[in-house]
């Protein structure tokens, strides 16, 4: 449950090592997220029906979707025209980041976390039914300085979940681009659709984000 009373899967979470500063101590400290590759992959093996409502109501939705925007400046060039029947397949996602309150709601010693949430663009309904949580991360704990930063190690991985959405498979390597040892269930999943096979093998492309202008 991630909101008290609104009933929701149960998903992966993908456990992880983040530089980070808590006390003034700066160190690697262990964190969660739930990836959005995970998520795609386990409601559509695991909650179909939350699937359908989730992420692709209808896949007509997606050739109408694609045939309205593809002129967009966007596309022009974009390798994704080059994938097989990309525009019954491809689903196009958002990204969303924002602050929310989390502890002392509407006092002056109140804090906020940063969360990023992602969603597909052609399902409809209410935020907590339509947008995927992350990541989630006080302000006060990133570390900016230096040559490796709190969120630029975050982003790589989070590039490289977006990365498995858009090949529609699991990828033979992890975010630093080392390749997954024998042994491993990752490596026996590597080339294996996220979801569904030839003309059924869905794949994603991030292509909205949204956030606030500060």
């Amino acid at each position: 449950h991630l909101v008290r009373g609104i009933s929701t899967p149960k998903l992966p979470l993908g456990k992880f090592q983040l530089l980070m500063k808590l006390n003034d101590v700066v160190s690697t400290f262990e964190q969660w997220a739930m990836w959005p590759h995970d998520v795609f992959a386990s409601l559509y093996h695991d909650y179909p029906e939350e699937w359908a409502k989730r992420i692709l109501p209808d896949r007509s939705l997606i050739f109408s979707f694609w045939t309205q925007v593809r002129d967009h400046p966007l596309l022009v060039d974009h390798p994704v025209k080059r994938i097989h029947r990309w525009m019954y397949r491809c689903i196009p996602i958002s990204m969303h980041g924002d602050g929310a309150p989390v502890t002392g709601v509407g006092k002056s010693w109140g804090k906020s976390m940063e969360m990023l949430y992602w969603g597909p663009c052609l399902a409809s309904g209410t935020t907590l039914s339509t947008f995927n949580l992350i990541f989630g991360i006080f302000a006060t704990t990133l570390v900016t300085e230096g040559d490796t930063s709190t969120m630029q190690q975050f982003f790589l991985r989070l590039k490289w979940s977006f990365d498995t959405l858009y090949a529609g498979e699991w990828l033979s390597y992890d975010w630093m681009h080392i390749l997954w040892p024998e042994g491993l269930t990752m490596h026996s999943k590597r080339g294996t659709p996220l979801c569904g096979a030839g003309d059924n093998k869905f794949f994603c492309l991030p292509i909205i984000y949204r956030g606030d202008l500060d």
